[in-house]
């Protein structure tokens, strides 16, 4: 662990279930397909886990 003294859960579940939130809204009003919605999930996965390497390495 980098930061042995953060407790990472908490903020980690709130940004997932935010997130499932907002996917759910947007497939309910057919804003986006399903298939969209992986790929974004994935792209920003991407995005912020290279960023964080690039900060923190």
């Amino acid at each position: 662990m980098k930061f042995a003294t953060f407790d990472a859960l908490y903020p980690l579940l709130g940004a997932i279930v935010l997130s499932g939130l907002v996917a759910t809204c947007r497939l309910y009003l057919n804003a986006h397909k399903p298939l969209e919605i992986y790929i974004g999930f994935v792209y920003g996965f991407i995005i912020c886990f290279l960023g964080f390497e690039l900060i923190y390495p």
